[in-house]
């Protein structure tokens, strides 16, 4: 699962790389008519606003899952991207002094490039929604327990048509009432969390 995360997040990024190299691109030759071979400043703007955007994807971890294929979530990272990527830029811009690039080919830059990376996103999500709408049949559960119990359970649901998330190992025996109870506070905290992330609608427990 751990891989196919990875896959899923370098996918994400190559995509989004060239996405922003074309809208480069294309709002060179919205500013200028053509596109011709651009000058060392507009070269070096290329890269660093390109690299400024993987960033910034990189530190708000824009790039995780829950945060591309959940609305809410979704909206509020691509926002906190662009906010931190336009900051970013305007202080290289301002301390390399490149006041020579015009104003125009800035805006349709950061225009092109911000409708094309959502509208990515936005596909992107909805044809994921539009993936689970067809395969409902697919179970995604998550088995809370340990020992013979859960080994049971697993043995049980595992099918073609399951995604089992084994999620509680052994609890110590030899920790006290107090400190069993807050351990098992935090597992539950945090599997609400992952329930939330991979989408798992079923939940079975198995305690000895």
């Amino acid at each position: 699962m751990n891989s196919n995360r990875k896959i899923f997040k370098v996918f994400v990024l190559v995509i989004e790389f060239i996405i922003i190299n074309l809208s480069c691109k294309f709002a060179y030759f919205l500013r200028f008519g053509e596109y011709t071979e651009p000058s060392d400043a507009y070269v070096l703007f290329f890269v660093f606003f390109t690299l400024a955007w993987i960033l910034a994807s990189l530190i708000t971890n824009a790039y995780e899952q829950r945060k591309l294929l959940n609305l809410n979530v979704f909206l509020q990272s691509f926002g906190a991207t662009l906010f931190l990527h336009l900051f970013i830029v305007t202080v290289f811009i301002v301390s390399v002094k490149m006041h020579i690039l015009s104003r125009e080919y800035l805006f349709y830059t950061y225009f092109s490039s911000s409708v094309a990376i959502f509208a990515f996103r936005a596909i992107m999500l909805l044809a994921y929604r539009y993936y689970n709408s067809m395969t409902y049949t697919i179970r995604k559960m998550a088995l809370v327990g340990s020992d013979a119990g859960i080994e049971e359970l697993y043995e049980h649901f595992d099918s073609k048509n399951t995604t089992i998330y084994r999620f509680l190992n052994k609890i110590d025996p030899s920790l006290n009432e107090f400190e069993r109870n807050v351990l098992i506070r935090e597992e539950i905290d945090a599997l609400k969390t992952f329930c939330k992330e991979e989408g798992v609608n079923e939940i079975y427990m198995a305690l000895n």
